[in-house]
């Protein structure tokens, strides 16, 4: 099995509240996208890194990330869209047909491990398409406009959607393909799967592998890596 893994991490962090896009923060004494390279660089099931930042941080990011860490694996760096969409699609298009499986993962979720990178990619080599998830536990309520609540929604059957998420590499190609041409969006990579007809299955997936979407998130991963 063949398996790639397409890193996105061209956003800008506008809700972070910074000038420093939160995947350049440093955590730990290394930026937070070094930390998510190291885990798939160091995964034995991984066999290629397609790395998408924004284009006027390419040569940065390949000489003081990549190459300063020593990343094998990271075969591209590569310029990204407007939205995280249209990212993942230059990925998919840049890195050629040649793999089995092609793995989805926010460049600022640094504590997914090598068990849960293996266990998703697995899953979808034999099923199609698979994402990690973690069950609701609190209560979910529904409002309106209003903030009134409308509904208190039954969470048996609800999940957070995290990622890495991985497909067959023609079943995510086809997907993609699918939504530029009716122009749609997802709000995942799993969502354009699902609504290309596809099948996508869950499984368990970290409490810990948080995506830094606040610089209290970003506080609350240090505490954690520190403990």
């Amino acid at each position: 099995m063949r398996v790639c893994a397409i890193i996105v991490a061209a956003g800008s962090g506008k809700r972070f509240g910074s000038r420093i896009p939160k995947q350049f923060h440093v955590l730990g004494k290394k930026p937070v996208l070094a930390h998510v390279l190291y885990r798939f660089d160091s995964s034995p099931i991984i066999n290629g890194i397609c790395l998408v930042v924004k284009k006027k941080s390419i040569e940065m990011i390949r000489k003081k990330i990549v190459q300063r860490y020593n990343f094998k694996k990271v075969c591209m760096v590569i310029g990204g869209g407007k939205e995280r969409q249209d990212s993942v699609y230059n990925g998919l298009i840049n890195i050629g047909d040649n793999w089995d499986v092609v793995m989805v993962h926010d460049g600022v979720r640094p504590f997914i491990n090598d068990q849960l990178i293996s266990k998703v990619a697995k899953a979808a080599m034999r099923c199609g398409a698979a994402i990690p998830g973690i069950k609701v536990r609190d209560t979910v309520k529904a409002v309106n406009d209003y903030d009134k609540i409308v509904e208190t929604v039954n969470r048996e059957n609800l999940w957070l959607a995290q990622t890495p998420q991985a497909f067959r590499y023609e079943i995510l190609k086809k997907s993609y393909e699918k939504a530029r041409r009716e122009k749609y969006t997802g709000t995942d990579d799993a969502m354009l799967v699902e609504k290309a007809g596809y099948k996508v299955i869950v499984i368990e997936g970290l409490r810990s592998n948080i995506k830094i979407t606040t610089a209290e998130d970003l506080r609350t991963l240090i505490l954690l890596s520190n403990g």
